[in-house]
């Protein structure tokens, strides 16, 4: 997959992640976060990486991710990899 945006997100600084960091978490947790590998820019990675790479990202989930992690509408991609952590143990 080829990306034309500059990428200025820092995973260590948080802030807004572009969409090929996001959807990839997005499916994840959606289909119920059974497997140890995403699917990042059409690689596989380990889930544990990507939630590294959302640690400290402040944009909203959709309304489906949410649900799926069980928390409220809104909630940040921070929030919601640490409760995949946790759920996921």
């Amino acid at each position: 997959m080829e990306h034309h945006e500059p990428n200025h997100y820092k995973a260590s600084r948080g802030g807004h992640a572009p969409d090929h960091v996001r959807e990839p978490f997005d499916e994840w947790a959606d289909s119920g976060m059974e497997s140890e590998t995403v699917q990042y820019e059409g690689q596989p990675m380990p889930y544990t990486k990507l939630l590294g790479m959302l640690w400290n990202c402040t944009d909203a989930m959709p309304g489906e991710t949410c649900a799926a992690l069980g928390l409220p509408h809104g909630s940040t991609y921070a929030r919601g990899v640490r409760a995949a952590r946790k759920a996921h143990g």
